[in-house]
């Protein structure tokens, strides 16, 4: 796995040599710029795009049962970023993250708001990941 976002050489090198990539936050629309970048690299090195691996790293993601909630939550939080932060209530999460999904992430790397507390990893895993498991 190679992580960051460097158009010249860390993407291009991803192309080149790597079986997984890492993007840690930032928005869906510069994460959806980086994919476009990979794949030109992909193109230019004769490597099938589709034969890396893609995943986002988030700092920090809010769920609990209601938006507030998750929003005082997320406030709470130190990694709080209203740019690129996960939060709402299940529903909203899941529909955020599907976002990302719809243009090629494939894998998540997520820091909870609430930690060292486990309520909104619970609700996450309870309520949210279900919604994206494979068949």
């Amino acid at each position: 796995m190679i992580g960051g976002g460097g158009r010249k050489l860390t993407l291009r090198v991803t192309a080149k040599y790597a079986d997984w990539w890492n993007f840690p936050g930032g928005t869906l629309e510069h994460y959806r710029e980086l994919l476009d970048t990979l794949r030109g690299h992909c193109e230019a090195v004769g490597r099938d795009y589709d034969s890396i691996v893609k995943t986002w790293g988030n700092e920090c993601v809010a769920v609990a049962p209601s938006r507030e909630a998750a929003l005082r939550m997320a406030q709470a939080s130190p990694f709080y970023d209203p740019s690129s932060a996960l939060v709402g209530a299940p529903d909203e999460v899941a529909a955020q993250l599907r976002r990302f999904t719809d243009i090629g992430a494939q894998h998540f790397i997520l820091r909870f708001g609430d930690f060292p507390g486990t309520d909104g990893a619970r609700l996450f895993m309870q309520e949210v990941l279900p919604r994206f498991a494979r068949s």
